[in-house]
């Protein structure tokens, strides 16, 4: 008997053939939280530390990486995603491990240390490609400074034409 994996789980689902369990870890929380601050003289082990001290989930291995004069973590982000790019900026790896804990390493040298066979420990895999949900976007704005100069800015254009601006395919 091993522990694979300690988390919640988020829906159960069933059919005649299978049944799902979806189980979120503790990244999952880090999506869900909006988190925002400003550090000056830490390292990234200790933003990392305080970030998911805030998010009140365990810390396993934390690299040191660099000391920062000053790292801004901007509001609008899920702690997730502040991590994650701590992380890229710091040539980590970021994740959560079977026993809840969230590491956040340096990478390993030498060979790989596990080894994955299809059938034996990885029983089915399902990949899924996900369609934008717009192949075209336009925007439009507004402003007559195009038309009649920088001093009357303020005016609305009598054309729009030269406002639009069009990226893809659609």
């Amino acid at each position: 008997n091993h522990t694979l994996f300690i988390g919640k789980v988020q829906s159960v689902r069933s059919n005649a053939t299978k049944l799902r369990i979806t189980a979120v870890d503790g990244l999952d929380e880090l999506a869900r939280r909006e988190f925002s601050r400003s550090y000056e003289k830490k390292s990234a082990r200790n933003i990392v530390k305080e970030v998911l001290a805030a998010a009140s989930l365990q810390a396993g291995e934390l690299a040191t990486g660099p000391t920062f004069a000053s790292y801004l973590l901007p509001p609008s982000m899920s702690a997730l995603a502040h991590l994650r790019r701590l992380a890229e900026t710091c040539g980590c790896s970021l994740y959560a491990d079977s026993a809840g804990k969230v590491h956040f390493t340096a990478p390993p040298t030498g060979d790989a240390k596990h080894k994955f066979a299809f059938s034996k420990d990885v029983v089915s895999i399902d990949l899924a490609a996900s369609a934008f949900a717009y192949d075209c976007v336009q925007v439009r704005g507004e402003g007559a400074a195009s038309e009649k100069g920088q001093q009357k800015a303020h005016f609305l254009p009598q054309s729009p034409a030269n406002v639009i601006g069009r990226a893809g395919g659609g």
